[in-house]
């Protein structure tokens, strides 16, 4: 857009040069009917001096003096004897404007494409950028990565919920198994720490009752029998050892 605006400076400066002092109005057709006759390479101007209008060729173009239209300003090959046009442009003396956007349907893809002379333009969106929007602007790189990152926290969370439940299931599952164990015999003693260090009632030093990560239900009438039981032969042996006492002789 830059350069299109910098041409018409230019070409407005030379207008000016070549016409002096006089003021240039450039018209349109709904000003004046006449203009209809420049076509889309002209533009429509009157002098300040005079009553009529004059078509003005844009710059890069030249009026041809056959046709009375303004045609391309190429060059014509030795080779081929024939004008060599600029891309865009066609024709015997370059002066057909080629609609890329009708004999190329895809060139812009999903996008719609606007002609111009001697180019064509690509309407992007918000996302794309190029001359084909072929591609992603900064904004649609900085949109693609949020959703991204976004996607990765919500799969993360789903994982982690995922293995959360499966836990709690499982754990809720044991208790629930441990509870009619317990209800199908009340005389059911359950060890749930870990492995645990205890004095052999036999006399044999310390003993290790049970391995970590196992429960193990010990029948509680077995279980204070057996320790009434070594109790009670605890006691005998106690007295056994003590000495009776000595006699008493009475004088």
């Amino acid at each position: 857009m830059s350069t299109v605006v910098s041409l018409l400076f230019l070409f407005l400066i030379t207008l000016w040069i070549v016409y002096g002092q006089n003021h240039i109005t450039v018209l349109s057709q709904a000003d004046d009917p006449n203009c209809a006759k420049c076509d889309t390479r002209a533009v429509c101007i009157r002098l300040s001096n005079g009553s009529g209008v004059s078509c003005v060729c844009l710059p890069g173009f030249a009026l041809s003096s056959s046709t009375g239209r303004c045609v391309l300003q190429g060059f014509c090959s030795n080779a081929t004897s024939r004008c060599v046009c600029s891309s865009g442009y066609g024709g015997l003396m370059c002066e057909l404007d080629i609609n890329e956007c009708a004999t190329n349907e895809r060139i812009c893809g999903a996008f719609s494409c606007t002609n111009l002379p001697g180019d064509y333009k690509c309407d992007c969106d918000f996302f794309h950028s190029g001359k084909r929007c072929q591609n992603i602007s900064g904004v649609g790189i900085f949109v693609v990565t949020i959703s991204s990152l976004i996607l990765l926290l919500i799969i993360g969370f789903l994982i982690l919920f995922g293995i959360r439940t499966l836990l709690a299931y499982r754990l809720s599952k044991r208790v629930s198994r441990e509870r009619e164990l317990q209800l199908q015999n009340p005389c059911m003693a359950t060890l749930t720490a870990g492995g645990m260090m205890g004095d052999d009632p036999l006399g044999n030093g310390s003993s290790f009752i049970r391995p970590i990560g196992h429960r193990i239900y010990v029948p509680m009438e077995t279980s204070f029998a057996h320790a009434t039981r070594v109790q009670a032969e605890r006691e005998d042996d106690d007295k056994r050892q003590i000495p009776p006492p000595p006699p008493k002789y009475t004088s």
